[in-house]
């Protein structure tokens, strides 16, 4: 899909560890975003679901989501995220 741009990158002096890089980081980022992105999402509804269950069971009442629980998602969504780029970088 991208071979129009990884051709003029190549073209313009870039090495292929430039592209590989390049094609990892973009990964990384966009898998990080989607990770902060539903971590906010699930904070919300977690919210959500504990007002709507704050009249009945005190199992449910006030669920919530640790910082090491946040902390540990995104750091296996970055590893997830470097072996996903992985293998389009190093066809790039």
């Amino acid at each position: 899909e991208r071979t129009k741009e990884i051709g003029i990158r190549r073209a313009l002096g870039a090495t292929p560890s430039n592209i590989i890089g390049q094609v990892l980081t973009e990964s990384i980022v966009l898998t990080v975003l989607a990770g902060i992105g539903g971590i906010v999402l699930g904070v919300g509804l977690l919210s959500a679901i504990g007002v709507a269950l704050s009249q009945g069971d005190q199992f449910f009442k006030d669920p919530q989501i640790g910082f090491g629980m946040a902390v540990g998602s995104l750091t296996i969504l970055l590893v997830i995220g470097t072996f996903a780029g992985f293998i389009p970088a190093q066809r790039a």
